[in-house]
């Protein structure tokens, strides 16, 4: 009977060192494996594809979008630039999906935007002269600040429609010119 004590014992022990051994083993492949995939996904990120040779194809880098507005009103007022995406809700504040403010240095501002991808969009811009944060409009609702739209849409008796200031945005396509009306 204590034969049986002792062996069960011995038993146990050895139960106990193959596990806490396997556990440890199975950590450190693991960890092994963890890097491994993190090198893999880090390759992944600069290879985009596989050419028809079998060749992996360079990566593709996005150009940035260069916006150009001349004829501006101040050298110091601040710009502010809206990209909008739809037609629902243009020139509203609840339809801009990002939104730039940019100081000039003179009565020309050139920018280069590079966190917006590619794609169709339509801009509205707007020499903020008193920096209130917002377009000023005189008594008729006209704006009594200069603006511009991409396009270098100038509006007649309406104000632009989302169509009429669209443009796509892609490797061939990355510059927008505009002037400002006053």
């Amino acid at each position: 009977m204590k034969g049986n004590k002792y062996l069960y014992s011995v038993t146990q022990a050895l139960l106990i060192v193959v596990l806490l051994w396997s556990c440890d083993s199975s950590d450190q492949h693991k960890s092994q494996e963890e890097s491994v995939t993190e090198q893999s996904s880090t390759e992944m990120d600069t290879i985009v594809g596989i050419d028809k040779e079998g060749k992996p194809e360079a990566p593709h880098v996005q150009k940035s979008l260069i916006i150009s507005i001349d004829n501006l009103a101040s050298d110091k007022a601040p710009i502010m630039v809206a990209f909008y995406k739809s037609d629902k809700h243009f020139l509203h504040k609840k339809g801009r999906i990002k939104e730039y403010k940019f100081t000039p240095s003179g009565k020309t501002l050139t920018v280069s935007i590079g966190d917006v991808e590619y794609g169709e969009y339509a801009i509205g811009i707007y020499q903020d002269m008193n920096d209130n944060g917002r377009m000023d409009r005189n008594a008729l609702g006209l704006p009594a600040e200069g603006y511009a739209f991409s396009n270098n849409f100038k509006p007649k008796l309406r104000v632009p429609s989302y169509k009429d200031c669209k443009f796509d945005y892609d490797d061939k396509n990355y510059e927008v010119k505009t002037s400002l009306i006053k």
